[in-house]
């Protein structure tokens, strides 16, 4: 069933489950329905009602249990919580909206002072809120002694203990508590009282989560308090209810895990995939190491199995599921939010239309002159084939040196040039995307006469970052309006002739290519290239009739990837949109 289809359906829950695995394959599917299973729960949607029993009674319990404690001074009875006037959503008739104050007893927990040792290193867990997982948590980071516990305002906690953390980017984490433990300020603990079952409140929590972080926002750190948290409404259910709306929850919870990893190993099959078949189309493999699998409608018997036809016939075959796949990317493999699998494989692409065009692979370079003839007017010789790769017959390989008319970087003490206005100033920050992109631009004026206007920028010219985490972006300059010089972090590369330099520059953003030899040069404890070591790539060579073709077709391909990368970002974005329309629809 097509994600469409889901809307009109919306309202009835059953189809809903039934379509499960469809709504989690949408982009994002599984995060959004964790967070729609927690608000459906909370809203008395996932379970079957017992309106035989009432909140009402369980609400006289609670109230009853907080005056003994009260009388007996072992919680303090603090101020009066308000009447709850507006109810956030709907509810069951037999639930009732309750102020989280009056579910369990509140309190915060406190730092011992640093500066006392015996304070620290005993056997008692001291939780900070990063340390708060969601879920049964045993063991801190760091832990504190009894001394700590009985001289500090720190207060130990028992085992079933519900905690939320308060400040910074952590509001509104949870976990429950299944040792006697500590927490420091940040984190606020709830002792339930009987009758509300933790593990519901623990998700309850986590329900509530936004409203926790919309509570926190606006002040130059982000936080809630105590106050907040035990001043929040929230939905009541009877205790034999909210555990048949945990035993549903980590039901559909665990569901979720199941087609997460399920979803993970597709999205790494997929990149395998789009990896090994770049990988055979650059390398391909001899012919007796190659398997041999029947021959498909598209090829032929007379197309060699390690052919470029060959392996591209399988790429071609398999491209919408290469390059169309809407499923996130695998954890700790580019995690952005909306960064898809498809854009990873896409970007690869890209990478293997520069390759291919700089190896001879994308057009015919028999038909082509050789490009010896260009470089000996140029006063160049071609290096031996051999020694650097396999290219075509009428190309050579030529050192970057000997296409240049020199290569330099800036000069340091450009400090004492710098202005608010006059030339631009290009740095190793302003080469992004390998492009010259300036957001923020810097400016020198320079004197008359001074060493670094041998610097001076001019179109046709590329430039190369050589030190830190840039290091081996490659700009090629052009329609330059104004005077402009390079820093010290920067390489200037000035040619004998402009003739070459979009054919040069898209080598050198070649991932197979130039950008492959230069990062690793640039190995070590800090990243960075020094000028011998530029002027010593070793650039395969094609005539100029066959660089002006080989760069428009890089270009057409690349117009091809724009629009993939498009698709798949509109994709994403229509996906979510009505994503967004069912999970409104659902909890309304």
């Amino acid at each position: 069933m097509k994600m469409d289809d889901l809307v009109p359906e919306a309202g009835n829950l059953e189809s809903f489950i039934k379509q499960f695995e469809v709504f989690a394959g949408a982009p994002g599917g599984v995060e959004k329905l964790r967070e729609m299973i927690l608000k459906l729960a909370v809203a008395g949607k996932l379970h079957k009602h017992d309106e035989t029993s009432s909140s009402k009674d369980l609400l006289i319990k609670l109230r009853s249990e907080r005056a003994a404690l009260i009388k007996e001074k072992k919680i303090r009875k603090g101020k009066p919580l308000p009447e709850i006037n507006d109810e956030p959503f709907i509810i069951p008739d037999h639930w009732l909206w309750v102020r989280l104050g009056e579910w369990g007893n509140w309190g915060s927990g406190a730092t011992p002072s640093r500066s006392i040792s015996t304070y620290y290193g005993g056997s008692i867990p001291w939780f900070k809120s990063g340390e708060l997982t969601g879920g049964v948590i045993m063991t801190s980071q760091e832990t504190i002694t009894d001394e700590a516990v009985t001289k500090s305002a720190v207060k130990l906690c028992p085992p079933g203990d519900v905690l939320i953390a308060m400040y910074g980017a952590t509001i509104g984490k949870t976990a429950i508590l299944g040792v006697n433990a500590t927490t420091n300020q940040a984190v606020c603990a709830c002792t339930c009282f009987i009758g509300v079952e933790n593990t519901y409140l623990l998700l309850l929590l986590k329900a509530l989560n936004s409203n926790f972080i919309k509570q926190g926002a606006g002040g130059a750190q982000p936080n809630i308090s105590r106050d907040k948290i035990i001043n929040t409404p929230a939905p009541l259910p009877p205790l034999e209810e909210q555990k048949r709306i945990v035993a549903k929850v980590d039901e559909l919870m665990s569901l979720c895990d199941t087609l997460e990893a399920q979803q993970q190993q597709q999205a790494k099959t997929v990149l395998r995939a789009n990896t090994a078949a770049i990988n055979a189309l650059l390398n391909p493999a001899p012919q007796s190491e190659q398997n041999s699998p029947k021959t498909t409608e598209k090829e032929t018997s007379t197309t060699p199995e390690n052919s470029f036809e060959h392996n591209w016939q399988r790429i071609a075959q398999h491209f919408n599921t290469l390059y169309g796949c809407t499923l996130p990317m695998p954890k700790g493999q580019g995690r952005k939010k909306k960064y898809l699998v498809g854009l990873e494989n896409v970007k690869a692409l890209r990478q293997l239309v520069l390759q291919m065009g700089c190896s001879g692979l994308l057009i015919d370079s028999s038909k082509f002159p050789d490009s010896r003839d260009y470089l000996i007017k140029l006063g160049i010789d071609g290096f031996d084939k051999e020694n650097f790769g396999q290219i075509p017959e009428n190309w050579s390989w030529v050192k970057l040196n000997e296409l240049s008319e020199f290569i330099t970087s800036g000069s340091r003490g450009w400090k004492k040039f710098f202005s608010k206005n006059g030339d631009t100033f290009i740095r190793s920050q302003d080469i992004k995307y390998d492009k010259l992109f300036c957001e923020d631009k810097a400016y020198v004026s320079l004197p008359e006469s001074v060493e670094g206007k041998r610097t001076r920028v001019s179109d046709g010219n590329i430039l190369i970052t050589i030190t830190g985490a840039n290091v081996g972006k490659c700009a090629l300059i052009s329609g330059l309006n104004e005077k402009a010089y390079v820093s010290q972090h920067v390489a200037l590369i000035r040619l004998i002739s402009t003739d070459y330099a979009v054919y040069l520059h898209k080598w050198l953003t070649n991932e197979f290519g130039g950008r492959l030899i230069l990062v690793g040069d640039s190995y070590g404890d800090k990243p960075g290239l020094n000028l011998k070591q530029i002027g010593a790539l070793s650039v395969p060579f094609p005539s100029i009739e066959e660089q002006k073709c080989i760069v428009a077709k890089v270009d057409q391909l690349m117009t091809l990837c724009d629009q993939l990368e498009q698709q798949l970002t509109q994709s994403y974005s229509d996906a979510e949109k009505l994503m967004q329309a069912t999970v409104k629809t659902l909890t309304a």
